[in-house]
């Protein structure tokens, strides 16, 4: 399973945070290791996000001065990419197996996150499925 700083490398270079202070908040929040993203569900995804872009208290900055906390910007396309990985996360323990991708060390491209996103929604409903007709017959 993926540590900490393999997690912080992950998010720079699969997902393309550029912002080191965003990755951070990520992972402070909880989406530090594959185990945390196990135990979540995909609304606590949106729940985080929204706790990092919350405004509010103080921090200490670079110069040691207390600078007020305006939060930090997760882009929806980010959060987008949060909930795929989340998706595939949850697949590969569910089905106790990783998904075939073409990288070399395992770990899913952008490309293979939509895929297996597009793949996983493409089941029916259950609201969506025909009920079958009632037995005609009687019970006695």
């Amino acid at each position: 399973m993926a540590t900490q700083e393999e997690m912080e490398l992950f998010y720079v270079s699969a997902f393309g945070i550029t912002d080191e202070d965003l990755v951070h908040a990520l992972c402070e929040q909880g989406l530090d290791t594959i185990e945390n993203y196990i135990l979540l569900i995909v609304d606590d995804i949106t729940r985080i996000c929204n706790t990092i872009r919350k405004p509010g208290g103080m921090f200490l900055d670079d110069d040691g001065e207390w600078v007020p906390d305006r939060g930090l910007a997760v882009s929806a396309v980010e959060e987008k990419r949060l909930k795929q990985f989340w998706f595939f996360v949850r697949y590969a323990y569910m089905t106790q197996r990783v998904p075939d991708f073409e990288t070399p060390d395992g770990f899913p491209g952008l490309g293979d996150l939509y895929n297996l996103d597009s793949y996983l929604k493409s089941f029916a409903e259950p609201k969506d499925v025909e009920k079958p007709p009632q037995f005609p017959g009687s019970a006695k």
